[in-house]
């Protein structure tokens, strides 16, 4: 049985990403011992945008992981991805390449993302509804021109458990051709302004910065519509996925 990739995935990430819980279980098996195989790792054949995304996987983070004070000083440079599902059922997502400065001493950042492409997205699930993993697949429909980016805050002691979280604003344009459910394939002009929201993990030396869209909207005027299509990001289950 097909299912959509994203949407099996979200949940968990979702509690892990503003520090208030655990993440999700690792869908590898590990090296295996004696000569044998390990499994294949959560995402090794989607595309190179989805690396951010298998590596969350593979290697979840939970409160645990929780970045000490102490790390959060100097200026860190990451770079990864933004990804937000176009529907409740998340069958396609939207993926674009997100980089982000994070001055800890003066307690800002700026951000930026582009090179947005859409996908459609599927994995096998067995019995229990769980993807079985080497199965995911994710077929490339449309790329869009534009960037949004925003200057945003690091938050000290902000978080559910006493840790420095940050908040991103991100407005822009995006343009290009998808196809809309009650239209079908048309060109587009997007506004987006959406604000994201998370925090800060350290597994060894690597810097994380993990979180998602809280509020905002991207606002399609569709060629040839008089009404404009207005989606809620806060409905939907999005993901920003950076690292040093």
């Amino acid at each position: 049985m097909k299912n959509s990739t994203i949407a099996l995935l979200f949940g968990a990430f979702s509690l892990a990403a503003c520090g208030g819980g655990g993440g999700g279980g690792s869908t590898s098996t590990g090296t295996g011992g004696g000569g044998v195989t390990p499994d294949p790792e959560f995402g090794d054949n989607l595309p190179a945008q989805f690396d951010s995304l298998s590596a969350s996987v593979n290697n979840p983070v939970d409160e645990t992981d929780l970045a000490e004070e102490t790390a959060l000083t100097g200026t860190a440079i990451m770079s990864g991805n933004v990804y937000v599902p176009t529907d409740a059922d998340a069958v396609n997502i939207i993926v674009g390449d997100m980089s982000g400065t994070f001055f800890f001493d003066s307690n800002t950042l700026t951000a930026s993302a582009t090179n947005f492409n859409e996908y459609e997205t599927a994995v096998d699930v067995d019995q229990a509804g769980d993807p079985i993993v080497g199965t995911e697949e994710a077929t490339l429909l449309y790329s869009f021109d534009g960037t949004v980016s925003g200057t945003g805050s690091i938050n000290r002691g902000a978080g559910s458990q006493g840790n420095t979280t940050f908040t991103i604003p991100l407005a822009g344009t995006l343009t290009g051709t998808r196809n809309f459910e009650t239209v079908g394939e048309a060109g587009f002009s997007a506004a987006v302004d959406v604000t994201g929201e998370g925090a800060f993990f350290q597994q060894g030396t690597v810097l994380l910065a993990n979180g998602v869209l809280t509020s905002g909207t991207i606002v399609f005027d569709v060629d040839g519509q008089a009404t404009d299509l207005i989606i809620d990001v806060a409905d939907l289950n999005t993901l920003i996925l950076l690292n040093e």
